[in-house]
Formats: structure tokens, sequence, C-alpha cells
């Protein structure tokens, strides 16, 4: 199940109409950590707009609102991946990682969501001073988007200073370098980074969509993804449970 990470920011509480802002779509990794994209979900990123005082963040998936703060995000940005961990379980079912992050020419599949910020109806209501998204109609643009793995590149992540440009080192240091897949779909789909992307076979999930190319002929569109293999090393580096296809599944 992909969700949506908003962010309100208004100049006075009691705001009737704060200004939205989207920063990633995620997913689950176990039943209460969020994984998203770093570029999107970072400590500068979840502060006010430009002339605004106040913001809050949501996390908008299978129905629920779910408020975080800075306090519950853990970022890895030398693989562009940030975790939010929350203070309760969900019954929504977390991502089963692919071991593997070769999948060249494999038929994939991206679950996302369209135009979802331009048409998503939200109802906010204020309870002891604090802002709350009551109801909201994601669930109506959740798609599905087919396309092809392609060949696999080693990426580099560079820092971002408090001015939020980024300091890129003159020498890049091969064992900081993260496993990225190109994937091919079919049309232009635009789709935001932190969709995440799956083995059309097994089901299994094998990517996170971060930066869209483009491509010559005019008809496609190729993503970079951060593979399942990175999400798999991050999460036994810090002590995550990783939540695998049974082996009797994986060839179904």
């Amino acid at each position: 199940m992909t969700g949506l990470i908003l962010k309100l920011s208004y100049k006075a509480i009691g705001e009737r109409e704060p200004m939205v802002t989207s920063l990633s779509e995620c997913f689950f990794v176990t039943k209460n950590i969020i994984a998203c994209a770093h570029q999107g979900v970072n400590a500068l990123s979840i502060k006010p707009e430009n002339n605004l005082k106040y913001c809050k963040c949501f996390i908008l998936i299978n129905g629920f609102s779910i408020p975080f703060t800075a306090e519950n995000i853990y970022e890895y940005q030398e693989v562009g991946i940030t975790f939010i961990v929350l203070s309760q379980s969900y019954d929504i079912a977390p991502v089963q990682c692919c071991k593997d992050y070769k999948h060249l020419n494999e038929i994939v599949y991206c679950e996302s969501l369209k135009d979802a910020l331009d048409n998503v109806s939200l109802r906010y209501s204020w309870e002891n001073r604090t802002l709350n998204i009551r109801s909201h109609n994601l669930e109506k643009y959740y798609c599905t988007n087919h396309g092809m793995g392609g060949i696999n590149h080693l990426a580099q992540f560079v820092s971002e200073n408090s001015e939020g440009n980024y300091d890129k080192p003159e020498i890049l240091d091969p064992k900081n370098r993260t496993m990225t897949l190109t994937i091919h779909f079919e049309g232009k789909p635009e789709r935001e980074a932190g969709s995440p992307v799956f083995s059309a076979k097994t089901k299994e999930f094998i990517g996170m969509l971060i930066v869209t190319h483009n491509i010559n002929d005019g008809s496609t569109l190729a993503y970079s993804a951060i593979t399942s293999y990175e999400f798999i090393k991050l999460m036994l580096k810090v002590g995550i449970t990783v939540v695998k296809k049974p082996w009797y599944k994986r060839w179904r």
C-alpha cells in the first residue's frame, strides 16, 4: 500500500486554509516503520514554508492520517532513504524485500498515486490548538504502472548544507556508493519519489523510485530506483527485521 507524505504550513493557529506541500510517496517496511525518499523527507524539508511560522506533517495511507515530527524521522542520506518510526503498529502489510538487485529485462510495476496532490480532498480540524486532518480521499488516486527493469548503477548521494545547497565531494569514495536500478515505464507516468516498485513475477519489493530521466524516443520515461538490496543492508545494519517472501512462494 502506497501512501503520501504531506506538509501543512500556516501563519497562525486556527488557520482554515494551510499551504499543502507534497514531500514524498511512502510505504511500510514493518508494521510501524514507513520508508520514503530522503530527498523529500529530511530535517530541512519538514520546516515551515517561507514566510510561514508553523507546519505539521502527515502520512496519508490506507485511510489513515498519521501525524509525525522530526523526532520520528531517521535519515540515511548516504543511501537516499528516510525511515519514519511510528509510536504504534498498523494493520497494513509491509513490503516483502527481494534480496537481488539485478532485474534487467524483468517485468516490473510501480504502485503510485496519480495527481493526488492536485485532487485530494482534505478536511481539517483544530483541537487544543493542534491542526489535524479529519479525512481524505486518497484511495481514489491509487494507480499501477507497468514497465521493465534496466541496468544497475552505483550512485553517491551528496550532503546538503543548512542553506539547501549540495556540497559535492571532489573524490567519490566507492565504498559509499549505493546500488540503484534503472526502470523504464511505458508512456509518461509522472510519479513522485518514494513510490515502491515490485517484480511482476514474485510480487517482491525491488526498489524505491527517486529520479526521473527523459528518454530520446519521447514515448517512455526512465527512473532510477534505490534497490531493495540497499534497503536490506540498511535495515540489517540498524537492527530492523526484514520482511522477506517465504521461499516456497518466491517462484509463484
